[in-house]
Parts: C-alpha cells; sequence; structure tokens
C-alpha cells in the first residue's frame, strides 16, 4: 500500500532529510498509480508540489513574522521558537529583504495584511 511510503515521508521531513522524504512520496505515488487509486495519486502529487511560499518566505520565516508582527522582540522570538536570539534576528533580516521592507513594522504591516496574525493563523 502507498500509506507506509506517506509515513515514511513525513517521519523524513520531520527529522529534516527533505531528499528522502520527496523519494518516499514518489515511491508512494508509482504505488498509488499502480494500483489505480486515483484520490490518493492526486494528493500524492499534491504533497510533491507544493505551492510557492507567499512572499518567498519560508515557514520559519513566516513564524518568525508573525510573532514579529505580535510584538516580540528577537530574545523573545528565539524563546518561543527554541532558536538563539541571533538566529532570530538573521531571521528578521532576511524576512526585511525578502520583503523589501525597511523596519518591523513595515514587515508586520504585511503580516497583518496577509492574515496570518489572526488566531487560525
Amino acid at each position: 500500500m502507498a500509506e507506509p511510503a506517506v509515513r515514511v515521508s513525513q517521519a523524513a521531513g520531520r527529522a529534516g532529510d527533505r531528499e528522502a522524504a520527496r523519494a518516499a512520496l514518489a515511491e508512494a505515488a508509482t504505488i498509488a498509480a499502480d494500483l489505480g487509486t486515483a484520490p490518493l495519486a492526486a494528493r500524492i502529487a499534491d504533497l510533491l508540489d507544493p505551492p510557492p511560499a507567499p512572499h518567498g518566505l519560508t515557514d520559519r520565516e513566516r513564524q518568525v513574522l508573525v510573532l514579529v508582527a505580535r510584538g516580540l522582540s528577537n530574545r523573545q522570538v528565539g524563546r518561543e521558537l527554541g532558536i538563539s536570539q541571533n538566529t532570530a534576528g538573521v531571521h528578521v533580516s532576511r524576512i526585511l529583504a525578502k520583503l523589501g521592507a525597511a523596519s518591523r513594522t513595515e514587515a508586520a504591516a504585511v503580516a497583518h495584511r496577509a492574515g496570518w496574525t489572526t488566531d487560525d493563523a
């Protein structure tokens, strides 16, 4: 069945091994196609081709941006996400560059307009 391959892919993704995750998904896609399970094959295809990140931000950068938009300092962001204050600062610098924002306030405005600062974001 394709489901074990999907689970292997998820485990590899959580471990940070994107190449192994993608390989396991490709195997799952092949199995699903061979079995003729179109809904599962479509679901796997969606996983293989994720939508582009909004504004070119990584998932972690988006997490940082949401916290910055809530008014957290780099130290507080680091504490919240389990990263160092310096790493949080690097993320903030990259976010500002990607958004073309001159300040944390401008970046926060992007997060608010995108709806990322709501309770369900």
